[in-house]
C-alpha cells in the first residue's frame, strides 16, 4: 500500500519529527492499515473518519 510505504519513508528520513496523529480517509480506514500506521509512527492516534461529535487527543487534552 502506497500510504504505508510513505509513512515508513517519512519516519525514517525525519526522526526529529514526532507524529502524533494520522488522519486517513475511508479508503485507508481499515483496521489493518490503522494498526500498521500506529506502529510505524510510534503508537500515534490513527483517525479514519472524524465525526462532529468525536473527541480527539491533542497535547494531552480532549478536543471536540
Amino acid at each position: 500500500m502506497i500510504a504505508r510505504g510513505l509513512l515508513k519513508i517519512f519516519v525514517r528520513k525525519h526522526p526529529e519529527i514526532k507524529v502524533e496523529a494520522v488522519v486517513a480517509d475511508a479508503l485507508y480506514g481499515n483496521a489493518e492499515f490503522m494498526d500498521e500506521a500506529s506502529k510505524i509512527t510510534g503508537n500515534s492516534q490513527v483517525i479514519s473518519q472524524i465525526r462532529h461529535n468525536q473527541n480527539i487527543l491533542f497535547k494531552d487534552k480532549k478536543n471536540q
